[in-house]
């Protein structure tokens, strides 16, 4: 089971998580691990790269979103968690098929905006959609 940590950075500040991640959990087992986690600002795609997010992974796992708070009141943390879908198992290749996805996801979204002009940029939904269905 998934369960949200405090990671403290200093006397003031942390932000929270989620525990096992892909890395952590067991193989051989089907529990919930935490597939991916990036922080939202208000975009136009928003939408429809969860949309695709959510329709491909579907394929392999049981998933569940999650928002939450950031220090940042113009961003939301999203986080998926995952298990493999029913009658299978976390392997080391459903694991590294995990973590490239995790990789395509935080990459293709934050090519969307910039964090020093505060500008949004149209974020490649094709190109996202087509790598992520070869995962």
């Amino acid at each position: 089971m998934v369960h949200r940590v405090w990671k403290k950075m200093d006397a003031w500040r942390g932000y929270y998580t989620y525990e096992p991640t892909v890395d952590d959990v067991k193989e051989g087992t089907g529990e919930e691990a935490l597939l991916t986690e990036c922080n939202f600002v208000g975009h136009p795609d928003n939408d429809e790269f969860m949309k695709i997010t959510r329709k491909n992974l579907r394929r392999y796992f049981n998933i569940r979103t999650r928002t939450g708070r950031t220090s940042n009141v113009f961003s939301t943390n999203v986080v998926i968690t995952a298990s493999p879908k029913s009658g299978r198992t976390w392997t080391p290749e459903l694991k590294a098929k995990a973590k490239e996805f995790d990789d395509l996801f935080v990459d293709y979204y934050t090519r969307g905006f910039s964090i020093f002009s505060g500008e949004t940029y149209p974020i490649d939904l094709k190109g996202y959609r087509e790598k992520v269905e070869k995962v």
